[in-house]
């Protein structure tokens, strides 16, 4: 009796150390992963900023160890979607992801906004990549951001995961600027000619690179008012529709800009000049997270050339 007594104590002392052993397997194992995202600066020449940056998606991967393109990985989040209404709101997505329990997985992240034009794969012995368009609309034009995080742990994080957005094109602004004084000079188009419309982003432990598709495309925007220079005093054009966001690139040989202008004579209100300049860009780049400006000057006529000066400046710094 005693005997059949000692052994239902001990089954029954087995049995809640086991039963309690699981649960705290599983608790531990339900650690939900919590979501920030942040850009210092979204959208087209309407450019991202945290008040208009609602969406993302996200791409993660979970390896036993450091992450390396050759390193065996197993898709955790397959192109999970972020939103909110508004930058005060929590982010928002459907599911509900969990830090691993093994001390020797970690998570890779990579992201990007927005998914227009977006076409993403991952390859063996690679980085992420997709291929992106930029759009032939000036005025539709999206600015693009992405985001890596690599190795990522419960234990260092508090369960958090803070995604920090990089532009990875390039914007190009204009300003305007009269050869002489005593003139207005009222321009009413601009446009860039042979520009490399497409290309290959890869992420990689840093900011990521770019490989040049093989497209081209022209753009271009008119201009109706504030487009007015009154003789050497510089003009600066801004704005959605007077912004371009375009891929970073070396210029080819063919690419150039294109000028449509009137030129009047102040005191007689002679018009000197109607019709367009053009000059080569020919081995200009434009890089990643820059803005590109370029400083026109515009001759009174067609016996004097077209002139620039390039100003690059960083989009912003990144964190």
């Amino acid at each position: 009796m005693k005997k059949t007594l000692l052994f239902a104590i001990i089954l029954a002392t087995a049995t809640f150390l086991s039963c309690s052993k699981d649960d705290s397997s599983i608790d531990n194992y339900k650690k939900e992963i919590v979501f920030n995202a942040y850009t210092n600066s979204l959208s087209k020449a309407e450019v991202v900023t945290d008040p208009n940056f609602l969406e993302f998606n996200v791409y993660s991967y979970k390896t036993d160890g450091a992450y390396s393109p050759s390193i065996a990985s197993n898709i955790d989040m397959d192109n999970v979607e972020f939103s909110r209404e508004n930058s005060k709101e929590d982010w928002k997505h459907e599911g509900n992801y969990f830090w691993p329990t093994e001390s020797i997985e970690k998570l890779q992240f990579f992201a990007f906004s927005p998914v227009d034009n977006v076409s993403y794969s991952f390859l063996e012995n690679s980085y992420p990549t997709f291929e992106y368009k930029i759009n032939s609309n000036v005025s539709e034009q999206k600015d693009l951001v992405v985001s890596s995080l690599l190795d990522q742990e419960q234990s260092t994080n508090d369960g958090k995961i803070d995604l920090f957005f990089n532009h990875v094109l390039s914007q190009i602004n204009f300003s305007l600027k009269g050869e002489k004084e005593g003139f207005d000079y009222t321009v009413t188009k601009i446009e860039l000619k042979k520009i490399k419309n497409t290309g290959t982003f890869t992420f990689n432990a840093t900011s990521g690179e770019w490989i040049d598709g093989s497209g081209y495309d022209d753009y271009a925007f008119n201009l109706t008012s504030d487009n007015v220079v009154n003789g050497k005093t510089p003009i600066s054009l801004s704005g959605v529709e007077k912004t371009m966001i375009l891929m970073p690139q070396k210029t080819d040989k063919g690419a150039k800009i294109k000028i449509t202008y009137s030129v009047k004579q102040i005191s007689t209100g002679t018009e000197l000049f109607n019709g367009f300049q053009e000059k080569y860009l020919s081995s200009i780049v434009w890089k990643k997270n820059t803005k590109t400006n370029y400083n026109i000057t515009l001759p009174v006529g067609c016996s004097d050339d077209l002139t620039f000066e390039v100003k690059i400046s960083p989009w912003f710094i990144k964190r």
